[in-house]
């Protein structure tokens, strides 16, 4: 016997993306359903170092820089493939207008926030490069705030609670124990705290910003296939 639902909005993957697009969904008050087919959610986002290339974003004040829209399109066309641009220009132009919005919307209805850090562009040496500044991080937070969904997220393979950043700012994996003397009195106050740091940061924030907008999430709940009618997508499966 089967069973309907009525949702304005379907997302399938409770990775960043997904999430994100659920939390703008819910912002706008859309009936929005998240589906995950594990049982845990966050997918490979939860497992990584949850680094995003944004350029032109609101956070370069903090290190003294400043970005354009040029200055970024002209960097994806130069470690773009050849020939690239012909189609794919259009949706580079998309996200550079809009990866720097992007953060301020999530920061603004969600409890995530980003920080800076000194990670280079790729290919900094190519027209528009940046040496750094276009990279930002999830700031650590509370895994908590969950309730009852804080077993619920996808742990990584490695539980060490330390940044994105702070990482990269303080050459960590080069020279551990140096690092560790500053680190270790964040650490415990992570530990003690519950606070989670990297992918596990950004899908905590960013699931925690959905449930408080109504967005229902279903863990263990597998797309199968789409239903459509007259050419058109009506449902899901």
């Amino acid at each position: 016997m089967s069973t309907h639902y009525q949702f304005d909005l379907v997302i399938v993957g409770s990775g960043a993306a997904g999430l994100s697009a659920a939390l703008t969904a819910g912002v706008h008050q859309a009936k929005t359903l998240v589906l995950e087919k594990s049982a845990l959610i966050g997918g490979t986002t939860a497992m990584s170092g949850g680094c995003i290339w944004a350029p032109g974003h609101h956070h370069m004040a903090q290190l003294g820089l400043s970005d354009s829209h040029q200055a970024a399109m002209r960097y994806i066309r130069a470690v773009s493939p050849e020939g690239w641009h012909n189609a794919e220009e259009p949706l580079w132009a998309a996200f550079v207008q809009h990866a720097a919005p992007t953060l301020k919307f999530i920061e603004s209805h969600s409890p995530t926030r980003f920080e800076p850090n000194r990670d280079p562009d790729p290919y900094a040496e190519a027209p528009g490069g940046m040496a750094f500044g276009r990279n930002v991080s999830p700031a650590p937070i509370r895994i908590g705030q969950l309730g009852h969904w804080r077993d619920k997220i996808r742990p990584p393979t490695v539980d060490l609670r330390i940044s994105y950043g702070e990482v990269v700012d303080t050459f960590f994996s080069a020279n551990p124990k140096k690092g560790m003397r500053w680190l270790l009195p964040r650490l415990v106050w992570r530990k003690l705290s519950g606070a989670r740091t990297r992918g596990m940061a950004l899908t905590i924030g960013l699931l925690k910003g959905c449930l408080d907008h109504a967005v229902e999430v279903w863990p263990e709940a597998a797309a199968s296939r789409l239903l459509t009618s007259d050419g058109r997508v009506i449902g899901l499966e």
